[in-house]
């Protein structure tokens, strides 16, 4: 991912032609894997009738859904993610680029969720099955976008560099 045009209101990124495939490929990912909803309350959720935190619960999760539907339209988006030499030149706004950043975040989180939420820091290890080692590989590729959309966006544009 390189910066190629930031002013106000847009941003321009290059993407390698992996970087959009692994994009799009978390992000698909992230339709399949259950996602918990955040808790509705910081505190018990006790005073909430049953039913109305299960219907807050649910506008969460569609909301997650309709921010990741509009990311991977904005990826196939051929007038704002064009394809070019080796690669793609994304064009977003300050919202659009937040956004994909919290998609992104939210499915490195989805595959840790669904992996049964390990304290990888105290050594907890997880099955070693099939579908254990792909969320682990997605949930790494997951945190690499994010890294990589974040450095990026606070970098230069590449005009400026040597």
């Amino acid at each position: 991912m390189k910066l190629l045009v930031s002013e106000p209101g847009r941003r321009v990124v290059q993407l390698a032609a992996r970087e959009w495939q692994q994009m799009r490929a978390v992000l698909g990912l992230f339709q399949q894997v259950a996602r918990r909803p955040p808790p509705i309350t910081r505190g018990v959720a006790g005073e909430l009738p049953a039913d109305a935190a299960a219907m807050l619960a649910a506008d969460v999760v569609a909301g997650l859904e309709a921010e990741r539907s509009a990311t991977l339209a904005l990826l196939d988006d051929p007038e704002r993610c064009v394809k070019g030499k080796g690669g793609y030149g994304l064009q977003v706004d300050e919202v659009e680029a937040d956004r994909l950043l919290r998609v992104l975040n939210g499915a490195r989180v989805a595959c840790w969720e669904a992996l049964g939420s390990p304290n990888f820091e105290s050594g907890e290890r997880v099955e070693g099955t099939d579908r254990n080692r792909m969320l682990v590989t997605m949930m790494e590729l997951a945190g690499a976008l994010v890294s990589g959309w974040l450095t990026c966006l606070e970098g230069t544009t590449g005009a400026e560099e040597p």
